[in-house]
């Protein structure tokens, strides 16, 4: 489940307005619109480092070959997760 639902997670961080027009038929508010629209400095900061969540998958298929992990995957993802979470509270 993760193997798709990382890629769709950065999908809607990358490109939120297409939310409204699935659920709304484009027909939402334009203050909706304007909420979901991205500053051009987040774009160029913070999105960039939010995508450290991508690295994430090839962490996954060794796991879906091997059906566990090593020592060394598992300080491997908790070094991510780490770097992951202060790249949120960055942004945030």
């Amino acid at each position: 489940m993760a193997l798709v639902g990382t890629p769709s997670g950065v999908w809607v961080l990358l490109a939120p307005r297409w939310v409204l027009d699935f659920f709304w038929g484009g027909r939402a508010a334009p203050a909706a619109y304007e909420a979901l629209t991205s500053t051009p400095s987040f774009l160029h900061l913070q999105a960039p480092c939010l995508l450290l969540i991508l690295l994430n998958i090839p962490l996954l298929l060794p796991l879906l070959v091997q059906g566990h992990g090593s020592a060394r995957l598992q300080k491997v993802e908790t070094l991510l997760a780490l770097l992951t979470c202060a790249a949120m509270l960055w942004t945030v």
